[in-house]
């Protein structure tokens, strides 16, 4: 269930970075994991308002990975970086629910 929401928003992008020309990369395991992480504690309801957004929602998350936090917080392991990417994914969709 979780891959079709993935899958409905982010389509042939999930998971991987892409710049303004819509240029995509492979796929981010930091990205994975934030993505994952948070849709898997999500309702059903809040995803489907996601998937009704995707257009606002891909928007969003485009200038979000121009923000040089969120780009330092995807290149590291360590569990702070983790900890803050998740976050500031989650901030990502707060902003469009």
């Amino acid at each position: 269930m979780l891959w079709t929401y993935c899958k409905n928003i982010f389509g042939k992008y999930a998971f991987r970075k892409y710049n303004e020309n819509r240029r995509r990369g492979p796929i981010n395991k930091a990205l994975f994991e934030s993505w994952s992480y948070i849709f898997s504690r999500m309702p059903d309801d809040e995803l489907e308002i996601l998937t009704e957004r995707k257009q606002q929602l891909l928007e969003r998350f485009q200038e979000e990975q121009q923000n040089v936090d969120y780009i330092n917080a995807l290149k590291s392991g360590d569990q702070y970086s983790v900890m803050r990417r998740i976050e500031m994914t989650r901030n990502v969709v707060r902003e469009i629910l």
